[in-house]
């Protein structure tokens, strides 16, 4: 039980609130944000599709292509819809690849030039 308790889970979990947005929270999500920061209660905020570690949004090879994708082995890949400044809000540190861009509409069309949808 002690290792449970003391593992590094990937983020950094001190001084974390969650909790579940409510009616149109999520359209004004940048407004409650800057609200909050400004009250110097916060450093950072953000959205996510499901609690931490949950990962509830999943798809599988057979929905997905990419490039040396081996046809003959399934993967199940689990993905989270989050904000931009997700990564820093938890205390994420990246391994590989770059933080999100502040313009969703740049990571869109950057998911869509490397992957297709199979439909």
């Amino acid at each position: 039980m002690q290792h449970i308790k003391d593992r590094d889970l990937g983020y950094n979990k001190e001084h974390l609130l969650s909790t579940e947005v409510r009616g149109d929270m999520a359209i004004h999500f940048n407004y409650h944000k800057d609200e909050l920061i400004s009250t110097g209660a916060v450093e950072n905020a953000a959205l996510s599709g499901s609690p931490a570690l949950s990962m509830w949004s999943t798809v599988t090879s057979d929905q997905l292509t990419w490039e040396g994708e081996d046809l003959n082995n399934k993967v199940r890949i689990n993905w989270e819809g989050v904000t931009p400044g997700y990564i820093s809000t938890m205390g994420l540190k990246l391994l590989e690849g770059r933080n999100f861009y502040p313009d969703v509409k740049a990571d869109s069309a950057m998911l869509l030039s490397t992957k297709s949808l199979r439909g």
